[in-house]
């Protein structure tokens, strides 16, 4: 399922980074193809508690998400 959203992606979808990103594209692809593929698997195991409406707009809302600041977390 992942691969299927990858390629997906890669042929619907372009990322624009932030200049000083070197991150290749290729592994945002692939992190956010296991990510959505993830969201996908959980709803069906919970039985589809939500309806696939909520659903699409959940994953566009993932889609466009991006954390502008990462924190580690005194343990």
């Amino acid at each position: 399922m992942a691969k299927a959203i990858e390629q997906l992606f890669i042929q619907e979808y372009e990322y624009v980074l932030q200049d000083e990103s070197s991150l290749d594209t290729k592994w945002l692809y692939v992190y956010r193809a296991h990510g959505i593929a993830g969201v996908i698997i959980r709803w069906i195991e919970e039985a589809f508690p939500e309806s696939p409406e909520y659903m699409s707009r959940q994953i566009l809302e993932l889609m466009l998400t991006a954390a502008k600041v990462f924190y580690v977390k005194d343990i």
